[in-house]
């Protein structure tokens, strides 16, 4: 590996304005010493742009099959699993396996997706159940891959180049987000999602082309196998690391408290006149934080001289925070626009440092647990920021959020400095000693031991530690996600229909009953029903009482929404619009509609109990 590591040249410090000028530009040596970078650079560059063409298709034809924003929505809630579990799983598989395989094998996999998924969309009639895997699984191989991709530049370049590597990264990441729609909306207008599909699955197959002229990239250490003690290995080692936990800390706290994207529709609002609209200010509120943060990535060519790392993240968070308190006290756009800029900058600076600590703080043995809990943590911040700043404009008002959610973050950096003062000394150079723990038994997943690794395939190392009942049970937890949190998901729009006497949203969603519980719900409860009966088949359960009453809860539940709660929405939605709201029968039966279903679901939640605390096992 050492004849492969990219070092830089000799770096004269540049002379006259315009040479000094051009040494603030992104810095492209990465891209000049290291041949598999650039290969790695490339390979991944593209993949980003296919996975941002999909997640625009994706939306566009559920909603161009169903008609409802709720089968939209219910994407989301299929996509939150592998965000939280995958990177972490990923991130032991990248410590344990040679990644150029385990990156070949999983792009291998979403090539074959992408060309079936276009297959479904020259169907007569698409069909609706595998949009939905499809999000399920290219989220969770994405984010299984992650790991591996993030922190393979570390094993590529010297260490004074990581910043620069991880700023070329970033920069033509956030080139792919602004660019991808666009590529995405054209492909939709002109060959439609089947070839939108087709374009994907060739991104993925120039990714393997990529990859595979790489050298090979095996563990560092022989030993490690995976293993849920592995896993829990990167647990304990960020345990005993001040330093990189100060790292999770500051940037979830600056996502948390200090980008309140839930409320940029409320601002639009407001900022909107003088000629452009409400609609057309959002867009550039949105668009804002991205074009701050490729021009932080555009003109990051002296990160690379920048020692005091840890510094520099809390500064960067801090402008951050100041930047969010000026956009909540503007009432101006293109202040507002200009502020959201200088945080979507300090978001990029604070990314790209917390990207090379973790790759230089960390044994190379450990970097893809780490990275893969990185990814968790940053993952789980908007959404948090998302309540966070929903809940206190709702208490109090929207600039008040803003204004304190920005004061907050700059508190938390003080908090910070505070507590974690080695942070502040953290260098680029090496950071503070590494705590060793012992190394993880070689045990696979699986009950007994694993095969080695040695002949192995990705694949097939991952086969072996997968037992037949794991691979059911998965299937039957994904199924249960769609189908359990979609009823959830209708029961919170009935109760808020009902609550605002929304008789237009009821109509709405007596469509949407009839439409998605047929194409969406039954598949699912079917596939629940069949995955629980192999489980007790297959595991260590014979048919026990709570395993009884279970399928007969399933079975049940599955029968009155396929039998009676999509047809008779279907039939509400109709009788509706010919009879008017206010017809005693219209509203009779929507009020039966509304008890089946809360009784429907409650046999399904205590299904869900059933099953989770098996009474009497």
């Amino acid at each position: 590996m050492a004849d492969h590591l990219g070092s830089p040249p000799h770096d004269p410090q540049p002379k006259g304005v315009l040479a000094r000028a051009r040494g603030h530009l992104v810095d492209v040596t990465p891209l000049r010493v290291s041949r598999d970078f650039r290969h790695l650079f490339v390979g991944r560059s593209v993949s980003d742009f296919g996975d941002e063409i999909v997640a625009v298709v994706i939306p566009f034809q559920v909603y161009d099959l169903t008609g409802s924003t709720l089968a939209v929505g219910l994407l989301g809630l299929v996509e939150l699993v592998p965000v939280f579990v995958f990177p972490i799983v990923g991130g032991a598989f990248a410590d344990a396996l040679e990644r150029r395989r385990l990156t070949i094998a999983t792009h291998a996999i979403l090539a074959v997706m992408s060309a079936l998924m276009a297959v479904n969309a020259l169907l007569d009639e698409p069909l609706l159940w595998p949009l939905y895997v499809f999000a399920f699984v290219s989220a969770g191989l994405y984010t299984f891959n992650r790991p591996a991709l993030s922190t393979w530049p570390a094993r590529l370049l010297e260490p004074g180049l990581l910043p620069s590597a991880n700023a070329l990264e970033a920069g033509f990441g956030t080139l792919d987000s602004m660019l991808g729609p666009v590529a995405a909306g054209v492909l939709l207008a002109t060959i439609e999602p089947a070839g939108a599909f087709v374009f994907d699955a060739a991104t993925f197959v120039a990714v393997i082309v990529q990859i595979a002229r790489m050298h090979p990239s095996p563990p560092s250490d022989e030993e490690i196998d995976v293993s849920w003690e592995a896993i829990k290995d990167g647990f304990r080692f960020l345990r005993g690391k001040r330093t990189l936990q100060s790292v999770f800390l500051a940037d979830l706290n600056a996502m948390v408290f200090g980008f309140p994207i839930a409320l940029f529709p409320a601002v639009a609002d407001r900022l909107g006149g003088d000629g452009m609209s409400a609609e057309l200010a959002l867009g550039l509120l949105y668009a804002a934080p991205a074009a701050g943060a490729f021009l932080a990535t555009l003109f990051s060519g002296r990160a690379k001289h920048v020692h005091r790392q840890g510094r520099a993240i809390l500064l960067a968070i801090t402008v951050w925070g100041a930047a969010i308190v000026v956009f909540g006290l503007s009432d101006v756009l293109w202040l507002s626009l200009a502020m959201l800029a200088v945080a979507g900058a300090g978001d990029m600076v604070s990314g790209i440092y917390r990207s090379t600590i973790l790759q230089t703080a960390v044994e190379d043995r450990l970097r893809g647990r780490l990275d893969g809990i990185d990814m968790a943590v940053w993952a789980t911040g908007p959404s948090l920021g998302n309540v966070e700043s929903g809940a206190v404009a709702s208490l109090t008002s929207v600039p008040f959020s803003i204004v304190s959610g920005g004061l907050l973050t700059i508190v938390g950096v003080g908090m910070l400095r505070w507590v974690r003062t080695r942070l502040l000394s953290l260098r680029r150079s090496g950071s503070e000693p590494l705590t060793r723990f012992p190394r993880p038994r070689p045990t696979g997943i699986v009950r007994g031991a694993g095969p080695t690794r040695e002949g192995c395939s990705a694949m097939e190392l991952l086969a072996y530690n997968t037992t037949l009942y794991e691979a059911i049970a998965f299937v039957h937890v994904f199924a249960a996600i769609i189908w359990v949190g979609g009823a959830f998901f209708f029961q919170v729009k009935i109760a808020q229909f009902k609550r605002a006497n929304d008789n237009e949203g009821f109509l709405q969603l007596g469509k949407d009953a009839e439409h998605i519980g047929q194409r969406l719900f039954m598949p699912m409860s079917i596939v629940v029903l069949l995955a629980g009966i192999a489980m007790v088949w297959y595991g260590p359960y014979s048919f026990e009482l709570w395993i009884a009453l279970a399928l007969v809860g399933i079975v049940a539940t599955a029968l009155t929404g396929s039998l009676y709660l999509g047809p008779t929405g279907g039939k509400l939605a109709k009788l509706a619009q010919d009879e008017g709201f206010d017809d005693p029968g219209v509203t009779a039966m929507r009020d039966r509609l509304i008890v089946v279903s809360r009784l429907d679901y409650a046999v399904l939640a205590l299904v869900v109990l059933d099953m989770v605390f098996k009474p009497g096992a």
